[in-house]
């Protein structure tokens, strides 16, 4: 029979690298450089939930800012 002639592939051959890429950090290892982990759990879920309120307040400011500019008041429409 014949043999099928190898066709040149378009893919480029990765380098090899012995080196594994570098571990991303755990979550306790993020609360460690927040100082986060040796809060109590108290404090942990009060300062999460301030986040959240801040969060909530900034989301709720810029909607009212897009409301009003949606908005025209009537006086500024012109009298005909």
């Amino acid at each position: 029979g014949e043999g099928k002639a190898a066709a040149p592939s378009g893919k480029k051959k990765k380098s090899y690298t012995p080196f594994p890429p570098a571990q991303l950090p755990s979550k306790i290892d993020l609360q460690l450089d927040s100082g986060e982990y040796f809060l109590s759990e108290r404090e942990r879920k009060a300062k999460k939930l301030a986040e959240k309120q801040e969060a909530s307040k900034e989301k709720s400011e810029e909607k009212r800012r897009a409301r009003e500019r949606e908005f025209v008041h009537p006086s500024l429409l012109g009298d005909n």
